[in-house]
């Protein structure tokens, strides 16, 4: 019975999301496009420089690749482990702001609030790290 109730989320948990995401507001379904595009074909595991974290108009989660390219997991459902990310890194001059990391990450539920004016909190799936590391370790 439990095997049932379980493989019925599964089945159910994206068509559920899907559905809620299609009756958004236009600017919100704009914010989770453009965030699929830029994540698309991004490699697995990303290797990546930390730029830090703050808190502005949105939260910044930020990382930069050798190529330059930006990724924010502020929104992610993310597992940081043991490693002591905070809230305000880029200024606080925190340690961790320019090392490099190994990014494990996948698509996952997660809430966000949008957009400017309304600031409602919605659910989409959003790049989560799964596990994140050193890289010079």
């Amino acid at each position: 019975m439990i095997f049932k109730k379980i493989l019925l989320a599964f089945l159910y948990l994206p068509v559920i999301i899907f559905a809620q995401e299609t009756n958004y507001p236009e600017d919100v379904k704009r914010v989770i496009s453009n965030l699929e595009e830029k994540m698309e074909d991004v490699s697995n595991p990303i290797i990546a420089t930390y730029l830090g974290s703050e808190f502005g108009d949105y939260f910044y989660f930020l990382f930069k690749d050798i190529d330059e390219k930006i990724y924010d997991f502020a929104y992610g459902d993310n597992d940081l482990g043991d490693i002591p990310f905070g809230d305000n890194d880029a200024l606080t001059n925190s340690d961790l702001v320019g090392k490099k990391f190994i990014i494990y990450w996948e698509w996952k539920p997660s809430s966000f609030h949008c957009c400017e004016g309304r600031m409602n909190l919605y659910k989409a799936n959003f790049p989560s790290i799964l596990k994140i590391k050193y890289a010079n370790k």
